[in-house]
């Protein structure tokens, strides 16, 4: 695959451990674009992007130009939106696509809702826990049971529909985007969190499902590489000299929330606490994304889906 080539820097900040980062990484592989690596603690605060303004604090984060974009599922459809060749064969978000995508996501929280942490150093279940006070809590320990029952529901069921002798998800020569939203949620939750020792997780019971994973595996790794690691400063300075024009946007005057253009407003994940806000003016509001200038020439996009969108009301000093 040809390496392409970007007239804007395309940066990708994360931790290796993180598995929606190895997504993104993983996607930008298979896409064969150039990129720089901004490696990121695994905890807060990450130094980096606050000097980008930006105080989201979940990865991963694609910054393409002056574009920043967070949340993996809106960073993927904008990488392929963008860049449409490769197109892995089918329509990138047509119905199947979609379906696998959503399995991904339920697999991966249905999967964090039955890990055992307890041997997490300390520091992370702390900082988790500035998001998710149950995060590896007594309580939470006690609905494991339940929790990994459940999630064998749902790995059971991709060995269902891999019992036909498949080698990719969608049944072609080729893998897909729905290779890529399974492949690497499986390949965390059974080998770099160790569920394959388990029992109903071993490859005696799911043959299929640890074949397909290794084959994925073996997949990423024969992709020619196509990043550069650099540090902070310099992704900072990569990012502020860019001169390329903001991505397209389109505004909905007849959205629901009645904040309007030119508000301060916050955004958070729906699915946490409300720490970590991210501030900024809203730019435009559709039923997709949420853009906002947080400065610095830089514009913030966040998926409408899952994340809370609040008017920041300012105090009147008389």
């Amino acid at each position: 695959m040809s390496e392409l080539v970007n007239p804007e820097p395309v940066v990708l900040y994360g931790y290796d451990q993180s598995p929606y980062y190895n997504k993104i990484k993983n996607l930008l592989a298979m896409k064969g674009i150039k990129h720089y690596i901004v490696e990121q603690p695994m905890t807060a605060p990450r130094p980096d992007l606050l000097a980008l303004n930006i105080e989201y604090r979940r990865t991963p984060t694609l910054v393409i130009g002056r574009d920043v974009y967070l949340d993996s599922n809106l960073i993927s459809h904008v990488v392929c939106k963008k860049w449409r060749e490769p197109d892995f064969g089918v329509a990138e978000f047509g119905p199947s696509i979609l379906a696998f995508e959503s399995l991904s996501n339920n697999l991966f929280w249905t999967f964090i809702a039955a890990a055992d942490f307890s041997k997490s150093p300390e520091s992370f279940k702390e900082d988790r826990r500035t998001l998710w006070p149950k995060f590896a809590s007594k309580e939470s320990s006690a609905q494991r049971p339940h929790n990994l029952s459940q999630l064998g529901y749902h790995i059971h069921n991709i060995e269902n529909v891999l019992q036909d002798g498949r080698k990719w998800m969608l049944g072609g020569d080729q893998p897909t985007l729905a290779d890529l939203y399974i492949g690497f949620v499986l390949h965390f939750i059974l080998f770099v969190l160790r569920t394959n020792t388990q029992e109903g997780f071993k490859r005696e019971s799911l043959r299929n499902v640890h074949e397909f994973t290794t084959r994925y595996n073996h997949y990423i790794k024969s992709l020619s590489p196509t990043l550069t690691k650099i540090n902070g400063q310099s992704a900072k300075d990569l990012i502020e000299s860019s001169n390329t024009e903001y991505a397209p946007t389109q505004h909905d005057t007849t959205d629901g929330t009645k904040i309007n253009v030119g508000d301060q407003v916050e955004i958070v994940p729906s699915d946490q606490r409300a720490v970590n806000l991210q501030r900024g003016i809203l730019v435009a509001l559709n039923a997709r994304e949420i853009v906002l200038d947080v400065g610095n020439r830089l514009r913030v996009h966040a998926p409408r889906l899952g994340f809370k969108l609040m008017k920041v009301e300012l105090k009147s000093n008389l």
